[in-house]
């Protein structure tokens, strides 16, 4: 019998918690070690917490935090000289004029975007915990025209990323590059994921597994975005016309019109 469309997004669900208890639990340790040392360097006090506070809880504490120095005078140098994207043409050919062209736009929706927050926010959390991310997402150039299909990147900070940012546990490139999937946690607060999504966290039904993840407490509910990789093949049939041009046309499409191979 075939599956309704609830009973497959049920599935999907149910194998993406899974997957992330898994992905969770494996990385928990390293990742509270990230936040432990940003907390160290940024936070009065932090330096002091766990055991090593509880043995001295009442006695002077005194901080010397050198710490915050150096990690201030790394990022004062990557804000003094940023690194940048420059376009190169492929082939290796003299010709950069397509090159300054992408150096133009990808500037113009940097500028836009706020990119240089997005980018500062994941340098400063990389070196003072290791780990940083960017978003980066396509935005229709204007909403509101029906007729207008370009698009243009965003580029958007995570904030909290050795918290909120999980790749599969296949994924072992330094930059996650060949990661199939991943998971991006947004905390809201009761109030505004009411706002946002239209009902309580409380009308949710109670599941009988036990995760290692709590994705409600008392303060604040997480959702959660998977982005996933999915690999398709596609035959394409090229031409190649008089003037030496090669058309390339999907065999769907020539399926769907026999007439483009009289053209």
């Amino acid at each position: 019998m075939a599956q309704t469309k609830d009973e497959r997004l049920q599935k999907v669900h149910s194998d993406a918690m899974e997957e992330f208890d898994r992905i969770q639990g494996a990385m928990r340790q390293e990742r509270l070690q990230c936040l432990q040392d940003r907390r160290f360097y940024s936070i009065a006090g932090a330096q002091w917490e766990g055991p090593l506070g509880d043995q001295f809880e009442n006695k002077p504490r005194l901080e010397f935090n050198k710490v915050h120095l150096s990690v201030i005078r790394i990022i004062n140098e990557y804000r003094n000289n940023r690194i940048t994207v420059d376009f190169t043409p492929k082939d290796g050919s003299s010709s950069s004029e397509l090159a300054d062209t992408c150096d133009g736009l990808y500037r113009a929706d940097e500028q836009e975007s706020g990119a240089q927050e997005a980018y500062d926010n994941a340098f400063e959390e990389a070196v003072a915990g290791g780990f940083g991310a960017i978003r980066l997402r396509a935005d229709y150039e204007d909403d509101e025209d029906d007729d207008n299909d370009k698009q243009r990147i965003r580029m958007e900070p995570i904030f909290d990323a050795d918290s909120c940012v999980f790749y599969d546990l296949d994924a072992k490139r330094q930059d996650k590059s060949d990661a199939k999937r991943c998971y991006v946690l947004t905390s809201y607060t009761y109030q505004a994921f009411e706002e946002d999504f239209g009902h309580s966290p409380a009308t949710w039904p109670k599941s009988v597994h036990q995760r290692e993840f709590d994705w409600s407490t008392p303060d604040v509910v997480y959702v959660c975005e998977l982005y996933k990789l999915e690999e398709k093949s596609e035959l394409i049939h090229i031409f190649r016309g008089l003037d030496d041009q090669d058309i390339r046309v999907p065999d769907a499409d020539l399926k769907a019109d026999p007439d483009k191979l009289e053209t």
